[in-house]
C-alpha cells in the first residue's frame, strides 16, 4: 500500500487489499527470503523489473500458497512517483482512465478470476489486459501452476486474451507448496510470442 489518502477511491486497497481481509503485518520481501521462499538473487531480479514499471504476475494453483503474499510485497517496489490503482474486480468502472498516464500508473489487480466479484473477471479482466498493452504496469495474481493452465485461464471464453495481450503481462512468477508443506517460488518465466507459431510461450529466466 502506498499509504496516501485521497478521495479517489480507485487509490485506495479494495477487499482483500486492504480491510478486513489484509493481513494485519503484511510481509517483505526480506521476510520470504528469510522464510526460504524465494532466495536473494530472485528478490534482486523481481524488484529490479518492478522498480523499472514493468508488469508481473504471481501465479499458484491452490489457495493459501502465498500469491498475494508475495504480490504485496512486490507493490513495495513500486517507484513512489508512480499513480496506483488498485482495481474494483467486477464493480470497476474505469473512472479514472481520463486522468491517467500509462507510463506513470500501476494497476493492482488483487486476482483474475470468477471466484468472488471483487475479483477481476470478463470484462474487467480483459480492459486490464488491454491497458497493459498500452504501457499501464500491471501486478496481479491468478490460479494456474504451469504456463499452459496460466495461458489457459486468460484465453478462457469470459475473458478472450489475444496471444498479444498475455504477452503484455511480461512475467509470471509461479509458486508451489513442497511434500513438507513449504512455500517456495517454483520459477520466473518471461511472456514472450513464439515468432513461427505466434503464440505465447514462457520461459524460464532468472537467477
Amino acid at each position: 500500500m502506498n499509504g496516501r489518502t485521497t478521495g479517489r477511491p480507485w487509490e485506495q486497497p479494495f477487499a482483500w487489499w486492504g480491510p478486513p481481509w489484509a493481513r494485519p503485518n503484511p510481509l517483505s520481501l526480506a521476510d520470504l527470503i528469510a522464510q526460504g521462499v524465494i532466495n536473494a538473487e530472485k528478490v534482486a531480479w523481481l524488484a529490479d523489473h518492478v522498480r523499472r514499471g514493468r508488469s508481473v504476475v504471481v501465479a499458484a494453483l491452490r489457495s493459501g500458497t502465498g500469491k498475494s503474499t508475495l504480490a504485496h510485497a512486490l507493490i513495495a517496489e513500486v517507484d513512489p512517483e508512480r499513480s496506483r490503482v488498485y482495481v474494483r474486480g467486477s464493480y470497476e468502472p474505469f473512472d479514472w482512465l481520463a486522468s491517467s498516464d500509462p507510463n506513470r500508473t500501476t494497476i493492482l489487480v488483487n486476482e483474475i478470476s470468477d471466484h468472488l466479484p471483487v475479483y477481476c473477471w470478463g470484462v474487467c479482466a480483459k480492459r486490464v489486459l488491454a491497458l497493459a498493452a498500452n504501457g499501464y504496469q500491471v501486478i496481479a495474481t491468478l490460479h494456474a501452476d504451469s504456463p499452459a493452465s496460466f495461458v489457459a485461464l486468460l484465453k478462457a471464453p469470459e475473458i478472450g486474451a489475444s496471444d498479444a495481450d498475455i504477452v503484455a503481462l511480461d512475467i509470471g512468477v509461479f509458486l508451489d507448496i513442497t511434500a513438507s508443506g513449504e512455500r517456495r517460488v517454483s520459477g520466473i518465466m518471461v511472456i514472450s510470442t513464439d515468432p513461427d507459431s505466434g503464440r505465447t510461450v514462457m520461459r524460464q529466466v532468472g537467477p
